[in-house]
């Protein structure tokens, strides 16, 4: 496996993305205003594709039946927690599954996820892309960790 990292400065949004943002009349774009694709662009989710996890509270708990969820090994834990929690569904099956059966023909898997080595998402991640890559078989898989505003953009793709 290769593993590709490029880091990008933050571009600031554009006037027609601030506008949409904030929800004003949106200008008229002109070439000279758009610098990328990016610029017009918003994306619109099906309302059945955002799936919350759990509660964000549980990741702020630090009472001691309840600790806090931090770090790698904690996202492992948790996907493994929540795919014995589903009542015989495992979070493939339940989530996922159906939108890849409404694909004619399905090239790739792109997701999304915080900081791919380290935190809990990274762990929840790398559990969930193993799960995924069993049930597809040799179906393209890019994971894109992305850092937190306060840090660059990082982008990395993994490869088979």
């Amino acid at each position: 496996m290769t593993t590709i990292t490029t880091d990008e400065p933050r571009l600031s949004p554009s006037a027609y993305q601030a506008a949409l943002s904030a929800g004003r009349t949106l200008p008229t774009l002109t070439t000279s205003s758009v610098r990328y694709w990016s610029d017009y662009s918003h994306t619109f989710y099906h309302p059945k594709s955002l799936i919350p996890i759990i509660p964000q509270d549980n990741l702020r708990q630090t009472t001691s039946s309840h600790p806090p969820i931090t770090g790698f090994t904690s996202g492992v834990n948790l996907f493994e927690q929540l795919t014995s929690e589903s009542d015989g569904q495992d979070l493939f099956e339940r989530d996922l599954r159906p939108f890849l059966e409404d694909c004619d023909a399905l090239q790739a898997i792109q997701i999304y996820t915080s900081s791919v080595t380290e935190g809990v998402w990274g762990g929840f991640t790398a559990q969930y892309v193993e799960k995924i890559r069993d049930e597809v078989g040799k179906l393209g898989i890019w994971v894109w960790g992305v850092d937190g505003p306060a840090r660059s953009q990082a982008y990395t793709r993994v490869c088979d």
